[in-house]
């Protein structure tokens, strides 16, 4: 069973009377050279020896079984943990002695010398007894200080849209229990640093990760039927999204679906597959054709409007939206909002994306939400965009002032 296809390489489980763990390095830089073999081998023996070192050093990891090559390139086998489910599964039932667990498995990984180099969900299982493994070895070095302080920042923004700053808290706390180098008395400066770098950090990832929604990836597949060519989530089966390609290609789109053509259609299907990424809502991305014809299709939200002019219910949900973005280290560029059935304000491939910048030039952009309440003007605005925040007590606290001083005075000095 196939779990992640990456051209580099692909994860699988091998069936049988005892399962098998397979990682193969396949380097389609250099398909069938010599060196793209040895470049396979090197990366295998590398990261066995690393899953090895920290065996030894009493971290949990799979046991390394073997180093085989294959037709299909080399192939590190490791034991299958069946029973230990991905951190990814947990994460949102975020509980206080998950925190500990991986905030103490984090300080081991230090005190044996390494940085884990690559932190998020997916490179961590949780077992019945609640322990944590670390099933990954790929990135993992001999860490500096500055190494150690990645790791850390990694594990806040890999966090930070799914579990709330009292969890990431507790896992810091956990991780200065465990280093020897860390005190609890610096851990309310270090939250805050961590914090602010974990928030730029997650938007640079994601935004890093994007170009998986443009080539066969573990999000996205690429169909060919005839002279069609799409690209489609894998959520979406292939006959649907074949069925439906077709359908837009003879024009038989109808109002459910939005369309965009050319050059504009790769950038909007990257940029709102971005956004679901991040967690904030918008037009679901469909099929991306790239024959016959270049288009990106997506599927509009039924009954979708635009935010009503005085409508409190929908200032809370463009407030919403922006404090989502705002959370995310995103600012809109360009607004095109339509509100969804269930209330809440949708982004369409219409709207732009760009960093955020200071707070009052991202803030003079959400005055130009067509149909909306002035933000300034409405309480409901603010208190949905700080509700959206995932920061701490401070960071809501600095936030809530910088609203008070714009609402108070539009022509004074940026204060942040």
């Amino acid at each position: 069973m196939v779990l992640k296809h990456r051209p580099w390489r692909t994860t699988e489980v091998e069936n049988g009377p005892v399962p098998v763990f397979v990682k193969r390095f396949h380097d389609q830089r250099f398909p069938g050279a010599a060196v793209g073999r040895w470049r396979d081998r090197r990366r295998a023996r590398r990261e066995a020896r690393r899953l090895a070192e920290l065996a030894g050093a009493g971290i949990r990891v799979p046991t390394v079984l073997g180093i085989a090559e294959t037709d299909a390139g080399v192939e590190l086998r490791l034991e299958y943990l069946a029973r230990a489910r991905p951190l990814e599964e947990l994460v949102d039932a975020a509980t206080p002695a998950l925190a500990r667990t991986l905030g103490a498995l984090l300080a081991r990984v230090h005190a044996t010398g390494f940085a884990i180099g690559d932190l998020h969900f997916g490179n961590v299982l949780v077992d019945p007894a609640g322990d944590a493994w670390l099933v990954d070895g790929a990135a993992v070095r001999r860490g500096s200080t500055a190494a150690r302080a990645r790791d850390l920042v990694q594990a806040a923004a890999a966090a930070r849209e799914r579990t709330s700053a009292r969890f990431r808290a507790r896992f810091l706390l956990a991780y200065l229990r465990g280093s020897a180098s860390g005190r609890r008395s610096e851990a309310a400066s270090l939250a805050e640093a961590i914090e602010g770098a974990g928030r730029i950090a997650r938007r640079e990832r994601v935004r890093a990760e994007s170009d998986r929604w443009l080539r066969e990836s573990g999000v996205c597949a690429r169909h060919v039927d005839g002279d069609l060519v799409l690209l489609a989530p894998r959520s979406i089966p292939r006959d649907a999204a074949v069925a439906l390609g077709r359908q837009v290609v003879a024009g038989q789109g109808g109002t459910s679906l939005q369309v965009l053509r050319g050059r504009r259609a790769r950038a909007a299907w990257r940029e709102l597959s971005r956004l679901g990424e991040h967690g904030v809502v918008a037009l679901r991305p469909l099929v991306l054709l790239e024959a016959p014809v270049e288009l990106a299709v997506f599927e509009r939200p039924a009954n979708g409007r635009a935010p009503a002019r005085g409508s409190a219910a929908d200032c809370r949900a463009v407030g919403h939206l922006a404090g989502t973005l705002w959370d995310r280290g995103l600012a809109l560029r360009q607004v095109d909002l339509l509100i969804d059935a269930q209330g809440r304000a949708c982004l369409s491939p219409a709207s732009g994306l760009e960093d955020a910048g200071t707070f009052s030039r991202t803030s003079r952009a959400w005055d130009g939400i067509g149909g909306a309440v002035s933000w300034s003007s409405s309480a409901d605005f603010v208190a949905a965009f700080l509700a959206a925040q995932r920061g701490s007590r401070a960071q809501h606290a600095a936030l809530r002032a910088l609203f008070e001083a714009r609402k108070g005075s539009r022509g004074a000095a940026d204060p942040g």
